[in-house]
């Protein structure tokens, strides 16, 4: 599988295949239901578990994503990658949020993003974020019904 020749590693190959794997089904999850429901699904999934083997920080978590999102087709892939990561940290016991934006450039139709935060830094999705006007929750919903 060409996935894993992207990484030396053996342990990096196994995170990125299994992150893939991730964005699959999140993907997928978005293309049948609405983001409430798959926000709503993970909210109750996101509880720490015990401690997973291996400690990653944020930073290898974050890399895992976008390198795994690479190979996973998506019209919407910021959103997918930022729940997958959101999901990540938040079964560590690290505090994250998934941050949804909108901006609408003159005479073009409305452009959203998702990105996530984690301890004050912008983890995932971090490119032209002044570019966005962050939504409340319910708006998010609205959106991406």
């Amino acid at each position: 599988m060409r996935i894993l020749k992207v990484v030396g590693r053996p342990a990096e190959s196994w995170l990125v295949a299994r992150t893939w794997l991730f964005l699959l089904v999140v993907r997928g999850s978005l293309a049948v239901t609405s983001f409430r429901r798959v926000r709503t699904f993970f909210e109750r999934w996101n509880e720490p578990r015990r401690p997973p083997r291996g400690v990653l920080s944020r930073e290898e978590l974050a890399w895992a994503v976008r390198t795994a999102g690479r190979y996973v087709p998506s019209s919407k892939p910021c959103l997918t990658q930022a729940l997958v990561l959101d999901s990540y940290l938040r079964r560590r016991g690290i505090s994250s949020r998934v941050a949804i934006g909108v901006t609408r450039a003159r005479g073009e139709s409305l452009e959203a993003h998702a990105w996530v935060e984690s301890e004050g830094e912008v983890l995932l999705g971090g490119e032209d974020l002044e570019r966005y006007t962050e939504l409340r929750s319910s708006e998010a919903d609205a959106l991406f019904r």
